[in-house]
């Protein structure tokens, strides 16, 4: 009899030995074991004027640590600053069973892995990230579980942790509630990530990278930043990673939009990516005033800038009309100058240029024809000249971006009807380093072209003369 009772007493120890080791390898990733029932801890922290003044470390059960941030304001449900002494009282379990009671209905498809519930009194919310880590259990090391938080009649999903080699995740909490983890067999998507805005003439093309296991994507945009699944207007069902936002009404271009893109699967809907933004705006208009001086086997371009511009693209032909095909682009470049070369002394070439921006290519320039030379030349002639008179003063203008010109001369002739040979032969001459030139004169009607000079000569001046009347 003193035998068999031994031998029981032996094999009850053996059971007590067993259920202690199954309790303690049931959390994930190794680590400290994870309590399988609630526990519950209370404590205090103090602010100052709602606001802490050094991090603060809540009393917490094993399996959790929160930490608040120096600086952080905590508020109520009203936005106010809670001051002073703030009493804690932290609970944790990987029990379903330990939900409160309006929470014990688990997200579709999901098993409880831990769960932490945050009571501070009358304090609601934090106004900077707070650090939680909590132990997960039925893990491993590397897996992915979802974060819930519950607020008083609902779960609402906040993303996606992995599990560390310590068996816990890491959230940033701002608000109070049950904070909840969850293994799910097919998880949520994560957040679009990599995400483009690419405006263009009345819309906005968005890119990003593709979502593992997504099988859609939703777009939301707005006018206004902090674009949010609930304010912004949504584009649904994008089956590729990219989308061009362009409805019926076309977007405002020269408006700023704001855009978030989330991921779609059969569980549900992912976290939003960051916001991107783009203005729409219509493809730039046709360079102007283009210049061409030819030089010793080259040729030196420039003309104004177009308006929403980002780049230009230069072609060159042997002959007119130049048109804008792959096979007469010459150059690309931001600014608004290029030198053409190598090119062939004594032979006459056409260039023109266009303008591009995110919405597209404009259309092509005018011509304007150059021949280099084994010497230097004189430089092109001005364009867009133009003669306005007020207060008895004509002010002659012109686009001063001519190549090679270190001078212009301003030729002017009383006179309604001469030609452009005729004003520069017989009438007065004014020399000047830059545009615009002011000439005081006596009334009546002038013709009056412009010229650029440098040190090889001069160029010739404009088909038809500005007319002014003092």
């Amino acid at each position: 009899m003193k035998q068999k009772m031994i031998v029981a007493m032996l094999q009850k120890g053996v059971a007590v030995l067993m259920a202690a080791a199954a309790l303690a390898g049931c959390g994930g990733g190794g680590g400290s074991s994870v309590p399988a029932t609630q526990t519950v801890t209370a404590g205090t922290v103090t602010t100052t004027n709602g606001t802490t003044a050094a991090q603060l470390t809540v009393a917490t059960p094993a399996g959790l640590t929160l930490s608040i941030p120096s600086g952080t304001t905590l508020t109520d449900a009203s936005g106010t600053p809670v001051s002073g002494s703030v009493s804690t009282s932290v609970s944790y379990s990987t029990t379903a069973s330990d939900l409160p009671a309006a929470a014990a209905t688990l997200p579709a498809g999901t098993a409880l892995a831990g769960f932490t519930n945050i009571d501070m009194g009358t304090v609601k919310s934090f106004s900077q990230p707070v650090a939680l880590t909590m132990k997960v259990a039925g893990v491993s090391a590397g897996d992915t579980v979802e974060l819930y938080s519950f607020s008083s009649s609902a779960w609402k999903y906040e993303g996606l942790q992995t599990v560390s080699s310590a068996g816990t995740i890491t959230p940033s909490i701002t608000h109070l509630s049950v904070w909840a983890a969850f293994k799910n067999a097919t998880p949520h998507p994560g957040a679009p990530a990599g995400v483009q805005a690419i405006a263009g003439d009345g819309k906005v093309t968005l890119n990003w990278t593709a979502v593992p296991a997504a099988t859609s994507y939703n777009v939301y945009y707005g006018k206004a930043a902090g674009v949010s699944t609930a304010t912004g207007t949504k584009v649904a069902g994008s089956a590729a990673a990219t989308l061009a936002i362009a409805p019926s009404t076309p977007l405002d271009n020269g408006v700023p939009y704001y855009f978030i893109v989330t991921a779609v699967n059969a569980t549900g809907e992912s976290l939003a990516s960051a916001e991107v933004s783009a203005t729409p705006l219509p493809v730039a208009a046709a360079p102007k005033s283009m210049v061409a001086s030819g030089d010793v086997a080259s040729v030196k371009l420039a003309w104004l800038s177009s308006a929403t511009a980002t780049s230009y693209n230069v072609y060159q032909s042997s002959t007119t009309p130049v048109t804008a095909v792959p096979a007469n682009l010459v150059g690309t470049t931001t600014a608004t100058t290029y030198t053409v070369s190598p090119l062939t002394n004594g032979q006459q070439y056409y260039f023109a240029v266009t303008a591009v921006n995110s919405a597209g290519e404009s259309l092509i320039s005018s011509d304007k024809a150059a021949t280099p030379a084994a010497t230097a030349q004189a430089p092109g002639s001005p364009a867009s000249v133009t003669a306005t008179v007020a207060n008895g003063q004509v002010t002659v203008d012109w686009a001063a971006i001519v190549p090679n010109a270190t001078s212009y001369n301003v030729y002017y002739l009383k006179s309604s009807n001469a030609t452009t040979a005729t004003v520069i032969s017989t009438g007065t001459k004014m020399n000047t380093a830059t545009a615009p030139a002011v000439l005081t004169l006596p009334t009546g009607t002038y013709s009056i072209v412009v010229t650029a000079a440098n040190a090889a000569g001069e160029s010739g001046a404009q088909t038809s003369p500005k007319k002014a009347t003092l």
